[in-house]
């Protein structure tokens, strides 16, 4: 992947290698975008070495950041230049990646070796998401922090990937269904009379642990769009 913008110290994609702050900064983002866009590509071009590129990059940025972190989620990012975790457990951060993922196994072959990692992964994190669900059917903005508040789009991604990853066979219906639906019921309250999804953790780029407790929630693009994915893919299950 020789056109892509690598890191200095990990052989693993940037996405703003022109912003200082987050010059060897490996963002969870990737595992949203880079896995569908490559895969999409191999099936649009008939190119199947597009598959072997995405493939690669998910397994170097999956490695990445399970491996710098403590949680056994995924964190907002890894610096690669120290090989630490930021923003470890960050709840939106694993809902993308998890989404992310579940979005590219539905075009990835499921005859490619890879495909089984990929899979094996999902459902290893996402079981780990069920003791953690609050009675309410939410999650914490920080996962494993009992001191941080229920978040809105946790409960969206999650409710969106438990839906699909039923749906694709990746997740089976009798562990995940259940908190799938209390999570997208919980979306549900959330939800306003004029449609703005509400209680969404704002922007912070990857810093401390402690600066994610004190984001304040609002009502933003992030929780909008991932609503919408929520209520779709409950609604293609059936």
């Amino acid at each position: 992947m020789d056109d892509v913008p690598r890191s200095r110290w990990l052989d693993l994609p940037l996405r703003f290698p022109h912003w200082p702050q987050l010059r060897d900064v490996v963002l969870v983002d990737s595992l949203y975008y880079d896995g569908t866009f490559y895969y999409a590509l191999a099936r649009a071009t008939g190119d199947e070495s597009y598959f072997e590129r995405g493939s690669r990059c998910l397994e170097s940025v999956m490695s990445a950041l399970l491996g710098s972190s403590n949680s056994g989620f995924f964190p907002h990012a890894v610096n690669a230049a120290t090989r630490s975790a930021l923003g470890d457990g960050w709840g939106r951060g694993s809902g993308y990646a998890l989404l992310g993922l579940v979005d590219a196994l539905e075009l990835l072959p499921a005859s490619h070796p890879e495909h089984a990692r990929i899979a094996g992964t999902v459902s290893e994190v996402a079981a780990r998401l069920l003791p953690l669900q609050d009675s309410t059917g939410f999650w914490r903005t920080i996962l494993h922090n009992r001191e941080a508040y229920l978040e809105t789009s946790t409960a969206a991604f999650f409710a969106a990937v438990f839906a699909k990853g039923i749906r694709l066979g990746l997740l089976d219906d009798a562990i995940f269904g259940d908190p799938g639906d209390r999570a997208l019921s919980a979306l549900l309250t959330r939800i306003d009379e004029e449609g703005r999804v509400f209680g969404v953790s704002g922007l912070s780029f990857p810093d401390e642990q402690a600066a994610y407790l004190r984001i304040p929630t609002e009502v933003n693009s992030w929780g909008q769009g991932v609503a919408v994915r929520a209520l779709v893919e409950r609604l293609r299950v059936g």
